[in-house]
């Protein structure tokens, strides 16, 4: 991808702060976003821990038809609407007829109860195992997607509609590394001169009973009750991690072609280099083989005619789920088998976002970039190795001129995305 696609603006909503700086700020001082649930009645579940978002609203947009939204699209919504006011971008939405497109990555998971509900009853075999390939034959039964469900489940047009984009709105269902995935396709498009412009957002809120409970069952959530301490819950690349947490959240990245940036004075954050998209299945749907992060660390570096060497400092997918943890490190040492790299993890501070996951990895990979200070481990168990130097509060300063994102997420789905240092600072 040609380096002349930028980032020139950002925004965030996370249980650690509602700006990028604030949530860089956060993990630098050690801060981990665990509560206990408050949105509904977890007392009997095995996890009842998770990142919440406190008095969590948007009425102070003023946006007509929002009481109709879910909490995950307010998030989006949220996280976009402060971005293009925080960088001053909304009057140039607006008033000009510029080709802005925007890209929202969503989580197939989140559906209404009643949906879950009718999707349970077809699919179900009488024990856990869910049998999807009864839904061909059944899709009459699901409930339709009427204006009022567009509004909720589909928030890309709506962002396009009340932004004044003048370009189409996408929605990415990719798995965890949808983000990333939507990241890459806007940078695509606006490199290929099909848009000038694109919001990209993001935004994941498991806290309703019944998708609560379904993470639950996947096995990939640690047990935790209010009497676990919030240090060290989540602890990426650790031979003593028992599984992940939840956290809601959003995050939204504005991008366009350097000249038009520049042209309208708009900051470069940070550029675009390039990066790849796979899926790799493995014999599961919860599975992640190395071989996928091998491939797409390999070919994102192949795209952008770099060396490994070339790249500074690497942000991890690094859940805490053991199996993808060990997969992903395999992946990273299979590529950088020759040197080393530095290594980020920043789940152990927000815990597991699902889609929105990968765009703060490159929200904040953009902040360290600013700053030239990355964000430490957030434990000291995880074990060394000659190929990967983990950032720790004593090596956190450096210089980093490029870095790698790289993002999985459940069916196989892997992304990464290069970046490089911009010339002004974030927020």
């Amino acid at each position: 991808m040609n380096p002349s696609v930028v980032i020139s603006a950002m925004g965030c909503v996370t249980p650690l702060g509602h700006t990028p700086g604030e949530v860089h700020e956060a993990m630098l001082q050690g801060r981990t976003a665990y509560s206990t649930i408050t949105q509904f009645d977890a007392s009997a579940c095995r996890c009842s821990t998770a990142g919440e978002i406190p008095d969590f609203s948007i009425r102070d947009l003023g946006i007509s038809g929002s009481n109709m939204m879910l909490r995950y699209n307010k998030m989006s919504m949220k996280a976009a609407y402060q971005m293009l006011n925080d960088y001053g971008l909304m009057p140039s939405l607006e008033n000009t007829a510029m080709n802005c497109a925007v890209y929202v990555a969503n989580h197939p998971v989140n559906l209404d109860p009643d949906t879950l509900q009718v999707i349970r009853s077809i699919c179900s075999s009488g024990d856990e195992a869910m049998d999807f390939s009864r839904l061909g034959d059944q899709l009459h039964r699901i409930p339709p997607l009427s204006g009022v469900k567009q509004l909720t489940t589909v928030p890309s047009h709506f962002i396009a509609k009340i932004t004044g984009a003048h370009g189409p709105g996408n929605l990415y269902c990719n798995s965890d590394c949808g983000g990333v995935t939507a990241l890459l396709s806007a940078a695509r498009a606006i490199e290929t001169g099909q848009i000038d412009q694109a919001i990209v957002s993001a935004s994941f809120s498991p806290f309703s009973a019944h998708e609560f409970r379904w993470w639950l069952e996947t096995g990939l959530i640690r047990s935790a009750s209010p009497d676990d301490g919030t240090d060290e819950l989540v602890t990426p690349f650790s031979p003593q991690s028992s599984g992940t947490l939840l956290s809601e959240g959003a995050g939204a990245i504005f991008l366009e072609r350097e000249e038009v940036a520049l042209s309208n004075g708009h900051p470069v954050l940070a550029r675009i280099r390039g990066g790849a998209s796979l899926t790799v299945p493995g014999d599961t749907y919860f599975a992640l083989p190395g071989l996928g992060f091998t491939k797409t660390l390999e070919r994102a570096l192949e795209r952008t005619r770099l060396t490994p060497d070339e790249i500074d400092l690497i942000m991890c997918n690094a859940p805490s789920i053991t199996a993808w943890d060990e997969a992903e490190l395999e992946g990273i040492c299979s590529v950088w088998n020759h040197s080393s790299v530095r290594a980020s993890a920043l789940k152990g501070y927000l815990g597991y976002l699902g889609p929105v996951s990968g765009l703060l990895d490159v929200i904040l990979a953009v902040q360290s970039l600013a700053s030239q200070t990355a964000v430490p481990l957030n434990h000291e168990s995880a074990p060394s190795d000659s190929r990967v130097e983990w950032v720790r509060p004593q090596n956190a300063a450096m210089e980093i001129g490029r870095t790698i994102v790289n993002s999985a997420g459940p069916g196989g789905a892997y992304s990464a995305v290069i970046l490089e240092k911009g010339d002004n600072h974030s927020r």
